[in-house]
């Protein structure tokens, strides 16, 4: 009891430091098999009606759908109705390279499909709610990053494939499908996917940033789908973790799978639809998530039987720090204290050094992240993510808050463009390095 007492206290004060320094808005739980340590909420779901952050509000989990999404597809195999080395033209006729691409490509990240959410005309269209194939049509034509199996990039549009198998051979709509065979079955009851008109009681509302607040942009539930299209309560998420792990979801040879590590990126391991690696010393399993105004972690420790959950509804959040820190207090490891940042004014005669296109490789999928002029400072901009003002904490290093908080450190001699950018996003170690204009 008392330790049960002394490791809420830690998470409390921890939490309670993070808000204070309007850096987390959301619901952090912890637990250790069904016993759970601590679960609080913190800021507001609702600004404009000062309604506060609790326990049963719902947030959406953006990519940690995939999870869910890989589990519903191995309740099809457990079922005998597919393998995960089946071809996708079994279920999908016609699909270009649909005789390569197998369900295992999709669920590992290795089937070579381009991602349509970093397609420069996407975002124009974002907020209107396409149709399953009409979301398809936005990635089917265009050609393979490489050949099925050959690499790992990660791409949302092969899990809105697997979203569409799902609703091929069951002849339910994904979201059906979802709450019969998976959410019903782990007792969810506050977790799903909603239609782009429904509107979901006790739903966060999304802010981009909270020092000014900022409402997020929008982004139709129906154009993320199977790859990011659910919302869900810290207990919910809880409740799927025991559920995953005690055999009630899946098969234990499907498990196995699952939790495999098929690929391995500039994040870790990756098994079908999650993280696979270790975190204070010992095996864990995540899974993260960001869309407009949210983001989100999940993570397993096995051999405790830990879970950890934090739910965001701050794009800016620095959800993955928090999860990391919280477990170190269930583990009894060292942890930090959040701290006030020392921002300074940075030398303007350097900007120019600094502004350009760089090109960014995370989790193996390419892009570009722009570096340009605004106003009186500088910002940063990712192809599908909001612009982020950049503040600095030296003349060469900054901080931006983009689906998390990603400090960037210039590298270069002064007087001259810089070479390349050193990041830390969100805990993971990344490099950029500029383009150079051709001519």
């Amino acid at each position: 009891m008392f330790e049960r007492i002394r490791i809420a206290h830690a998470c409390h004060r921890y939490l309670r430091a993070q808000h204070a320094l309007r850096r987390f808005s959301g619901v952090a739980l912890l637990a250790c098999g069904r016993q759970v340590l601590f679960e609080r909420g913190y800021g507001l779901a609702d600004a404009a009606h000062q309604v506060p952050n609790r326990p049963a509000t719902r947030f959406r989990i953006g990519s940690q759908t995939k999870l869910f999404t890989a589990v519903a597809i191995l309740t099809l195999a457990d079922a005998g109705r597919l393998r995960v080395d089946d071809p996708i033209a079994r279920f999908l006729p016609g699909y270009p390279r649909g005789e390569q691409i197998t369900v295992h490509h999709l669920l590992s990240n290795t089937s070579g499909l381009p991602d349509y959410i970093l397609a420069e005309d996407f975002v124009a269209c974002q907020a209107r709610p396409h149709s399953l194939p009409e979301l398809i049509a936005r990635f089917r034509d265009r050609p393979l990053l490489f050949e099925p199996g050959a690499s790992f990039s990660y791409s949302n549009s092969g899990w809105i494939l697997l979203g569409a198998i799902i609703e091929q051979i069951s002849g339910l709509p994904y979201r059906d499908y979802l709450r019969q065979h998976v959410l019903a079955p782990a007792g969810l009851s506050q977790s799903g996917m909603a239609s782009d008109d429904e509107v979901v009681p006790q739903h966060a509302a999304g802010y981009a940033s909270l020092d000014p607040l900022q409402r997020a942009a929008h982004i139709a539930n129906a154009n993320q789908h199977a790859a990011g299209g659910m919302h869900a309560t810290a207990g919910d998420l809880h409740r799927f973790w025991l559920a995953l792990m005690d055999g009630r979801l899946i098969s234990g040879e499907s498990r196995a799978l699952l939790t495999a590590a098929h690929a391995h990126h500039d994040l870790g391991g990756y098994g079908y639809g999650l993280l696979v690696g270790e975190r204070h010393g010992r095996p864990y399993l995540e899974a993260s998530g960001g869309t407009f105004g949210f983001v989100s972690v999940s993570a397993h420790y096995p051999a405790e039987a830990l879970t950890v959950v934090v739910l965001a509804n701050v794009e800016g959040a620095p959800f993955q720090a928090i999860a990391d820190d919280l477990a170190a207090i269930g583990l009894g490891q060292p942890y930090d204290l959040p701290s006030a940042r020392q921002f300074v004014a940075a030398d303007p005669a350097r900007f120019d050094d600094f502004t350009g296109r760089y090109e960014l490789s995370f989790a193996g999928r390419r892009s570009v992240l722009e570096v340009r002029r605004a106003g009186a400072g500088l910002e940063a901009a990712v192809t599908g993510l909001r612009p982020a003002p950049m503040r600095a904490l030296s003349d060469t290093r900054f901080l931006a808050s983009m689906k998390g908080e990603v400090e960037l450190e210039f590298v270069g001699p002064a007087g001259r463009p810089v070479e390349g950018i050193q990041l830390d996003w969100a805990g993971h170690p990344l490099t950029a390095r500029r383009i150079v204009s051709a001519g």
